[in-house]
């Protein structure tokens, strides 16, 4: 789960770099680090701290919060119908069983 967290966060400062028309490098000199660790960065394959996350964001005109992504909470393993679905499966039972007849 980390390693797909720092490949979305690094493809969103990619993705968000580059629609700037903004090097890696100039990037690299806002966050004073690397052009290879940003490439890093991006790749997933370098976490990206704290700092440099909310570095990152501001030389791109962006919240930290537009460059995580949206991980939502594991699905529950049993879900409850709502009650219109479990209302139109009734009538399509009660249906199906007046056509069968």
């Amino acid at each position: 789960m980390i390693d797909q967290t720092n490949a979305l966060v690094g493809a969103a400062v990619r993705t968000n770099r580059e629609a700037l028309g903004m090097s890696q490098s100039v990037l690299a000199a806002a966050l004073g680090l690397s052009r290879t660790s940003v490439t890093n960065i991006e790749k997933g394959k370098q976490p990206i701290s704290i700092h440099h996350l909310y570095l990152a964001a501001a030389a791109l005109g962006l919240s930290a919060k537009d460059l995580l992504p949206d991980m939502l909470a594991p699905e529950p393993r049993y879900r409850r119908r709502s009650t219109e679905v479990t209302a139109l499966l009734e009538k399509l039972e009660t249906t199906s069983s007046i056509t069968s007849s």
